[in-house]
C-alpha cells in the first residue's frame, strides 16, 4: 500500500519520532555464554601507530546527529525535490510482537526489523539520490565478514552484523534499483562505487545480550577512562623485543564533521608522522635484542568479575574492529543500553556519547538518532573516499623510476583445458632429482632437530604479531604448561635470554574449531651464544575454553605419536599459555600445502599423483599403527611438501585408543577419498560412530555449530584414555 501525496511528509515525521520498546530477555533462557576478557586476544597487538590511546565524553553528540537530519531534511524542501510516492510503502511501519531475545544475535536481528529497515531508504534517498522516482535503498544491514570470529548460538556479543553500500558493478542484483542508479549523475555513482570498494563495512556495531549484566555494567563504567589514559598494551616488560619499524600511513578523518564539535578542531590538515616516538621504543632499535625479560605475577590482568575491566575489553575490541575495516562510526549496544562513538584516527581517541536509556529516547528519538548516525556515516565515508581518490591521483602524476633490474618472467597461466583428464604436470624423476629431493628432506630435518635441542629448556615464548593492522609494540608472554605444575607463581619473574625464545605470527592461514593458524618465525639465542631464526614456523592459537581443550588433546596426540616414531605429521615444539589472559599456543613446523588449495577436477574428486597417494596411506597406516584414529581427514587435513613428501595434521579431535574397527574404516574413508569414490566436500558418513564399543550416542559426540550461517554437524569427542 502506497503513502498518498497529501500524507507523505507526516508519515515520515511520525517514522521519526518511533523509540522502540524495551526488549526482554527469555525467562527460561536466562543464562548466555558470556564474552570472556578480553574480547579477542589480537586487540592488544594493534600497532601503536593505530591504538586507541584516549577516551573522551561527547555530549554533543547525540544532538549534532539530530541537527543532521534536520539539516537534510530542510535541504531537501530547499532543493525543491519532490520525494516520490512510488514505494513508499517501505516507511509504513509493521506492527511486531517482540517476545524476548535469547543472545547478543537476536538483538541485532531485532534492530534490523524495527530500526535498519526503516532508516536505509531514508537515509539513501536524502543523501544519494533524491530525484529516484521510487523510494529504494542502497544501503544494507546485514551480515559481514570479520577476522578471527567466533559464530556460536546463545553468545552474548554479536558482532558480524553491519552497514554496507549495496552496490557492486559486478553483481547488478546488488545496485539499489535500476532507476534511482540512473537518476544520480555519473560522478556521483563512480564516488558510490568506490566508496564501496574500499569500504566493505561502514560502521562497527556491537550487539550485546539482554539482562547481561557483565556488559550492562561494562557500558557504564566506560566513564572510568575519560579522565585517564588509556593503555591496550601488555604487561611484560621486554625492552629488547621491540616493534617492527613499519611507515604506516594513517588512515585520513573526514575534515568537515557536523557531528562532532570538539572533533573539528583538531583537524588541522596537517597528518601526524607515522613514525614511533624514540621515547615510546626504549631507545631500541627495531627488532630483537637478547636482554633479561621481566615478567609480571601470574594473576590474570583481566578478571571476569571486574567490570572495569570488560569496559577496557569492549572498548578495545570495537577500536580494533574499527581499525580492522577503517570505520568511524562505532555503536555499543546491550539491547536496552547504548553508546555512539567517533574514532578520530589523528589522535587516536575515541569520543562517545553519554549512555543511552534505548526506550527512553524522546528528544531525539532512537530513529532520528540513528538516521542521523546513518547520514554521518555516508558523509564521512564519501569525504574519506574523495580524499582517496585525489591522493591516488596525486601519486599517479608522481614520475616513476623505473629498476635497473631485468624484468621477471611472468608465469603463464595454465588454459581451460578439462583438468579430469589432465594428470599432474611433472618432469620425470631423474637420479640427480632424487638425491637433490634426498638432500633436501635430510636438510629440513636437521633444522627441525636443531630447532628441538634449541628449545630444550625454554620455558617461556614471547608472542608477537606482525601483519595486516597488527605490530605489537610489547609481547604477549606464554610459560610452556606441559606439566600440571608448570604454572608460574605469584610473583614477577625475570627470564634470561636462554629461557626464552620469540615467535612471531606474519600471516593468518585459516580459523577453525580450534582457534587460528598462523605462518610464524621463531627467533632464539643459541647455546653457543649466536641469534638464530627459523621460518616454516606454524602456530595455532586457541583462546576460547572448549578450543583449549582440543589444542591440548592435538599436543597430547602428537607427543604420542612422536614416541612412537610416527613420520609424516608436524613437528611440535611446544605448548604454551598466555601469561595474562587465556590463551594457549601450540608452535609446530609447517607440513607443506594444504589439498583443498589444488583446483579440483572436474567430477569434483581431488588431484593427487600416484606417489602422493601411496604416501597418504602409508602416513594413515602408521598412525593407525600407533594406536590413533584422526577422526577428521579430509583435503583441508592434508598437505604436500615442495620435495613430494606428503603429510597429515590437524589431530585435536584424534582419539589415542581407537578401535581397530574404526581405524579400518577410516583408512577406508580416505582411499575412497584418494580414488574420487567420496568427493571431498561431502560430510563424511563413512567414518562411523566414534566408539564401536557401544552404540551411536549424538549427545556426546556431535554438536551443532553454526558458522556463517550455515549450521554444521561437528565432531566434539575428545577421550585420552580408553572407555572401561
Amino acid at each position: 500500500m502506497q503513502v498518498a501525496r497529501e500524507n507523505l511528509d507526516a508519515t515520515i515525521q511520525q517514522l521519526l519520532t518511533y523509540t522502540p520498546n524495551p526488549l526482554p530477555q527469555n525467562p527460561d533462557h536466562l543464562a548466555c555464554d558470556p564474552a570472556l576478557t578480553p574480547i579477542s586476544f589480537y586487540d592488544f597487538h594493534v600497532d601503536d601507530q593505530l591504538s586507541l590511546k584516549r577516551v573522551a565524553l561527547l555530549p554533543s553528540l547525540t544532538t549534532n546527529l539530530a541537527k543532521i537530519v534536520d539539516r537534510a531534511m530542510d535541504k531537501i524542501k530547499a532543493d525543491g525535490v519532490t520525494l516520490p510516492t512510488g514505494g513508499s510503502h517501505v516507511l509504513l511501519r509493521t506492527p511486531t510482537n517482540i517476545k524476548h531475545v535469547d543472545d547478543g544475535k537476536a538483538v541485532s536481528e531485532v534492530y534490523k526489523s524495527t530500526i535498519a529497515n526503516y532508516i536505509n531508504p531514508i537515509a539513501s534517498m536524502l543523501l544519494l539520490h533524491p530525484h529516484a522516482p521510487w523510494w529504494t535503498s542502497s544501503l544494507e544491514f546485514g551480515r559481514c565478514v570479520l577476522s578471527h570470529t567466533r559464530y556460536p548460538r546463545n553468545y552474548s556479543l554479536h558482532e558480524n552484523a553491519g552497514l554496507s553500500f549495496r552496490v557492486d558493478p559486478d553483481d547488478k542484483s546488488s545496485l539499489p534499483a535500476q532507476a534511482a542508479w540512473d537518476s544520480m549523475e555519473k560522478s556521483r555513482r563512480e564516488l558510490l562505487e568506490k566508496a564501496g570498494e574500499l569500504f566493505p563495512q561502514l560502521a562497527v556495531f556491537h550487539f550485546y545480550s539482554e539482562g547481561d549484566a557483565q556488559s550492562e555494567r561494562g557500558l557504564r563504567d566506560i566513564d572510568k577512562y575519560f579522565s585517564q589514559p588509556f593503555n591496550p598494551r601488555s604487561h611484560t616488560s621486554a625492552p629488547g623485543c621491540t616493534p617492527a619499524k613499519i611507515e604506516r600511513p594513517v588512515p585520513p578523518d573526514a575534515i568537515n564533521t557536523a557531528w562532532g564539535d570538539l572533533i573539528a578542531s583538531l583537524n588541522s590538515g596537517r597528518r601526524r608522522s607515522s613514525r614511533i616516538p624514540a621515547r615510546e621504543r626504549n631507545g631500541c632499535k627495531s627488532g630483537t635484542r637478547w636482554i633479561k625479560v621481566t615478567l609480571p605475577h601470574a594473576s590474570p590482568h583481566f578478571k571476569k568479575d571486574d567490570p572495569q575491566d570488560f569496559s577496557k575489553s569492549m572498548l578495545l575490541h570495537a577500536w580494533a574492529r574499527a581499525v580492522e575495516v577503517d570505520a568511524t562510526f562505532i555503536v555499543i549496544n546491550c539491547a536496552n543500553h547504548e553508546r555512539i562513538g567517533y574514532r578520530h584516527r589523528e589522535s587516536q581517541t575515541l569520543f562517545i556519547s553519554e549512555i543511552l536509556g534505548v526506550p527512553k529516547c524522546a528528544d531525539p528519538s532512537y530513529t532520528k538518532l540513528h538516521l542521523g548516525l546513518y547520514l554521518s556515516v555516508i558523509e564521512d565515508t564519501l569525504e574519506r573516499t574523495r580524499h582517496l581518490i585525489e591522493k591516488e591521483y596525486l601519486l599517479a602524476r608522481q614520475p616513476s623510476v623505473a629498476p635497473e633490474e631485468s624484468p621477471k618472467t611472468l608465469k603463464r597461466k595454465r588454459g581451460d583445458e578439462d583438468v579430469s583428464t589432465s594428470t599432474l604436470r611433472k618432469r620425470p624423476r631423474t637420479r640427480a632429482a632424487s638425491a637433490r629431493e634426498c638432500a633436501h628432506r635430510l636438510d629440513a630435518r636437521k633444522v627441525l632437530d636443531e630447532i628441538d635441542d634449541e628449545m630444550e629448556g625454554r620455558r617461556l615464548a614471547l608472542l608477537r604479531v606482525q601483519y595486516l593492522h597488527y605490530n605489537s609494540f610489547a609481547p604477549s608472554s606464554c610459560w610452556k604448561n606441559d606439566r600440571p605444575n608448570s604454572r608460574l607463581k605469584k610473583t614477577d619473574k625475570v627470564c634470561s635470554p636462554k629461557d626464552y625464545f620469540v615467535v612471531t605470527l606474519t600471516s593468518a592461514l585459516c580459523d577453525g574449531s580450534t582457534g587460528h593458524a598462523h605462518r610464524a618465525t621463531l627467533e632464539l639465542l643459541g647455546r653457543d651464544g649466536k641469534p638464530r631464526t627459523y621460518s616454516n614456523i606454524v602456530v595455532k592459537l586457541a583462546t576460547e575454553p572448549k578450543a583449549i581443550t582440543r589444542l591440548r588433546n592435538e599436543y597430547k596426540v602428537y607427543e604420542h605419536l612422536k614416541a612412537s616414531d610416527v613420520k609424516g605429521i608436524p613437528r611440535v615444539f611446544g605448548i604454551y599459555s598466555d601469561h595474562e589472559v587465556k590463551a594457549t599456543i601450540l608452535v609446530m613446523s609447517e607440513v607443506g600445502e594444504a589439498l583443498w588449495q589444488r583446483p579440483l577436477l572436474k567430477s569434483g574428486a581431488i588431484q593427487v599423483s600416484p606417489e602422493e597417494r601411496e604416501g597418504f596411506i602409508n602416513v594413515l597406516k602408521s598412525i593407525h599403527t600407533a594406536g590413533v584414529r584422526h577422526r577428521d581427514v579430509r583435503i583441508m587435513n592434508m598437505a604436500v611438501k615442495d620435495d613430494g613428501s606428503v603429510g597429515i595434521f590437524d589431530f585435536d579431535m584424534a582419539d589415542i585408543f581407537a578401535s581397530e574397527a574404526s581405524r579400518e574404516r577410516e583408512m577406508a574413508h580416505l582411499l575412497d577419498l584418494l580414488d574420487g569414490k567420496e568427493l571431498p566436500w561431502e560430510p563424511q558418513r563413512t567414518l562411523g560412530t566414534p566408539d564401536n564399543s557401544r552404540p551411536y550416542d549424538a549427545n556426546d559426540a556431535f554438536e551443532y555449530v553454526e558458522v556463517e550461517g550455515v549450521i554444521y554437524e561437528e565432531t566434539v569427542l575428545v577421550r585420552t584414555q580408553p572407555r572401561s
